[in-house]
């Protein structure tokens, strides 16, 4: 799909750059738009440029079908060639797109059941464990959930006795940005849809994660959400330091979170290949054992699969893309 990106990415940028575009495309931004990949979009940002990544490809989900329809049709070995080949490729997109209906175009069937693999974004937990160290210090969890709208970040006690502790994973495919690119400024951002606690203070803590796939969570996942200082991943279950962790108010429901991130947590992103964060609540940071009815905390954040996609989980990125400035192509910024 990244190929079909970059062949029709003039079409593309025109679709993005006007309002009927950018409300099919959901892109809220106002500011000119200078690249548009499967999973982000790129502006203009004064002398850098700002790329808005998400965790799972939103904007080829909503083109695929149309990019392919184009490429069919042009294809120099389609039949009726000479009817199809000096069709406008942009009205062909708006066509296909369902921006325009032009009846010069054909209908295209193609299956769209096997058009995206599931976003890896979700929880890995340990769960109805009989001590606080066991759900906290184990390698393993022993349950996920990659494919709910909303999960959740947990540290609590139902009974005396039954323990769980659950961590959030987020990859998300940075790899466009390339090894030539400067970071100077990123955000994370999440939304969280439930109140937190509901047993004193609660806040979410920002870490890198490592988990072993990118598309669906493992419950080997479940040390490898927050790297320990000095020890590396697979140790995170072992202290109560995390590298880089970035510390934010969960108290109230409905509400748009963004990290700002140090240094450390820039380092996480990748230039060349997937980001992986995750969010450890603060019980679970700090290694606190839960009480039951006075000291548990909780708070559910939505995840990629969330019918609305304003606010998906993404990296927001400031970057220069060493002298590249027009548009992109995959690895390639011109």
């Amino acid at each position: 799909m990244k190929d079909l990106f970059y062949k029709y990415q003039p079409q593309l940028l025109k679709l993005a750059n006007n309002r009927f575009g950018r409300k099919f495309l959901e892109i809220e931004s106002k500011n000119k738009i200078v690249g548009l990949l499967p999973n982000a979009y790129i502006v203009e940002k004064g002398n850098k440029l700002a790329g808005t990544f998400r965790g799972y490809s939103l904007y080829a989900k909503k083109l695929r079908y149309a990019l392919t329809a184009i490429d069919l049709i042009k294809n120099p070995q389609v039949r009726r060639k000479d009817k199809y080949q000096g069709l406008p490729t942009y009205q062909g997109l708006l066509n296909y797109v369902g921006l325009l209906k032009d009846n010069r175009f054909p209908l295209v069937m193609l299956d769209t059941d096997t058009f995206f693999a599931g976003a890896g974004d979700g929880t890995v937990a340990r769960t109805d464990v009989s001590t606080w160290s066991n759900a906290h210090d184990t390698a393993a969890g022993d349950e996920t959930d990659d494919t709910s709208t909303v999960t959740n970040c947990r540290a609590a006690v139902n009974v005396p006795g039954n323990y769980w502790c659950d961590r959030m994973i987020f990859p998300i495919d940075t790899s466009a940005l390339t090894a030539a690119a400067t970071i100077s400024s990123a955000d994370f951002k999440f939304y969280q849809d439930g109140a937190g606690g509901p047993f004193g203070a609660t806040s979410f803590g920002v870490v890198e994660s490592n988990p072993a796939a990118t598309n669906n969570i493992e419950v080997g996942d479940f040390d490898e959400v927050g790297e320990s200082a000095g020890s590396g991943f697979g140790n995170a279950k072992n202290t109560d330091i995390i590298e880089g962790a970035t510390r934010l108010s969960a108290t109230t429901a409905n509400t748009a979170h963004t990290a700002a991130l140090d240094a450390t947590g820039i380092g996480f992103i990748s230039l060349t290949a997937f980001s992986k964060f995750g969010l450890r609540i603060n019980l679970d940071l700090d290694n606190t054992t839960p009480v039951q009815a006075s000291l548990e905390v909780s708070a559910s954040v939505r995840c990629s699969e969330y019918a609305a996609t304003e606010f998906d989980p993404n990296l927001f990125i400031t970057f220069s893309a060493g002298g590249a400035r027009r548009y992109y192509a995959p690895g390639i910024w011109r």
